[in-house]
Order: C-alpha cells, then sequence, then structure tokens
C-alpha cells in the first residue's frame, strides 16, 4: 500500500472501530432498558462497568438497584407484605427503575447521534479511498475487513469473558434452610 493507502486504512479503521463498539454500547443498553421494564426480579442484571462503560450516573444507578433489591429480598423473606419499610423499599426501587430508564434514553439518543458522526467520516475516508488504484482499493478493503473482524472478536471474547465473571459474582447462593413457624 502507498502512504496515503496505509493513512486511508487506519482512519478507516479506527472509526469504524469505535462505531462498533459504540453499536455493542447501544445494544446493552438497549438490552438494560428491556431488562428493566420486563423483570421483576433484578438480581442477574449485569453491570455496565462489565461492559466497558465507564458512565458513572449509570454505573451508580444499576449498583444501587441491585443493592435496593437485595435488601428488598432480604426483607420480604423477613417481614410481611404489610410492612412499612418493605413497602418504602418497592417505592425507592421504582424510582430508582424510572430514573434509570429516563437516563439510558438520553444516552441512547447520545449514542445514536454519536454512530451517525463516526459513520460519516467513515464515509469521507471511503470516498478518498476511492480515489485510490483499484489493485489498492482492493488491497485497502481485505486488510480493513481482517483487522476489523480479528479487533471485534477480541472485544468480544474479552466482554463475554467479563460478563461471565460478573454474572457469577451477582448470582446469589443463598437458600432458605428452614422456614421460621
Amino acid at each position: 500500500l502507498s502512504e496515503s493507502g496505509k493513512n486511508i486504512l487506519e482512519n478507516i479503521y479506527n472509526f469504524e472501530s469505535k462505531a462498533t463498539e459504540e453499536q455493542i454500547k447501544a445494544k446493552y443498553y438497549q438490552y438494560l432498558s428491556e431488562y428493566i421494564r420486563k423483570n421483576k426480579e433484578l438480581d442477574a442484571l449485569i453491570a455496565p462497568s462489565t461492559m466497558g462503560i465507564p458512565d458513572p450516573l449509570l454505573n451508580s444507578l444499576v449498583a444501587k438497584l441491585s443493592q435496593s433489591y437485595a435488601e428488598l429480598m432480604v426483607l420480604e423473606q423477613n417481614s410481611e407484605a404489610i410492612n412499612p419499610v418493605l413497602i418504602e423499599k418497592k417505592k425507592s426501587i421504582e424510582i430508582i427503575k424510572n430514573t434509570l430508564v429516563e437516563n439510558l434514553k438520553s444516552i441512547q439518543q447520545n449514542s445514536s447521534i454519536l454512530t451517525g458522526e463516526l459513520n460519516k467520516k467513515m464515509l469521507e475516508f471511503e470516498a478518498k479511498a476511492r480515489t485510490l488504484p483499484e489493485k489498492e482499493q482492493k488491497l485497502l478493503n481485505i486488510e480493513r475487513k481482517y483487522k476489523l473482524n480479528d479487533k471485534l472478536l477480541t472485544y468480544l471474547l474479552e466482554k463475554k469473558a467479563e460478563a461471565g465473571i460478573a454474572g457469577a459474582a451477582n448470582i446469589s447462593e443463598n437458600h432458605i434452610v428452614d422456614y421460621a413457624v
């Protein structure tokens, strides 16, 4: 490849990598939104930090929701349904869930905008790549696809391992031996 071809390839590769990571994050945001809306049991929730999402507000809300749910489980086992503390904990969980859903909507909009910008930049460099000789273009596309698939596979394997570790850490092994009489 010529020097300009290498430069174009590197820029396209960087923008594709960022766009792919952003798409994976967007899928996680969608998963999290659906999980919160559909599931009443929140004990198997995968934390955003395990998916490489460094958003401190999102991480703290998910942690707070998981902690509140764990406290609710303890309260439900040790008290009756009319207990005011239990009722208050359920209200608190609903408030956290609603806040989390609103936060996720905002994050999803920002993610969509960023993905669009990355795709625009990629198209600009792809237009530059079309000015190269035909053989160089073919070689450029082969190298680009190879690098992208290699990075994507590595990224997904890392996230799979991290999610497995996080999932194992979140699953409680507690069970009731004897019910109180």
